[in-house]
């Protein structure tokens, strides 16, 4: 998810089990912590939140659902290429010529437990993607994608 997000996800569902997993985030975050039944009643009363939220989710559940599909994929390239197209389209920003920064540090396990494969796996895919100048890192955990070469591709 990113800012600003609401979480856990089950919350739209009026699901009252427990979340059976956690969040961690990326990047230094600031938490605000709402009754559920608050969130609620300010949803009743305030259309314009209640819209906002069901934009917010439906956006968030597409994501969700194209990752799940993504993971059916048998090869790794595959699965890393539609990994790079989330974080291109979600969590980065546009920088010159199609290239876009990831916003937060991107390592090769990230992206290996992002797509169920191995690290090794990751890295090696992720050096067929750097040979075909469709991603760069200039720096350790930067992370650059050429946003037109990975869609063309």
């Amino acid at each position: 998810l990113k800012c600003p997000a609401i979480f856990p996800l089950a919350f739209f569902s009026g699901d009252t089990a427990a979340t059976r997993w956690y969040y961690t985030t990326l990047i230094d975050s600031e938490l605000y912590i709402m009754p559920k039944t608050e969130l609620h009643s300010l949803g009743i009363h305030n259309a314009e939140l209640s819209e906002y939220l069901m934009h917010w989710f439906s956006s968030e559940v597409h994501e969700i659902l194209t990752r799940l599909s993504s993971l059916s994929k048998t090869l790794a390239k595959d699965k890393i290429a539609a990994a790079l197209k989330f974080l291109a389209v979600w969590h980065s920003t546009e920088r010159r010529s199609g290239w876009r920064r990831v916003t937060f540090p991107v390592s090769h396990q990230l992206l290996a437990d992002m797509t169920g494969i191995t690290r090794e796996s990751a890295t090696l895919t992720l050096k067929e993607f750097q040979a075909e100048h469709i991603i760069r890192a200039p720096r350790a955990t930067i992370l650059e994608i050429n946003h037109l070469k990975l869609y063309s591709n």
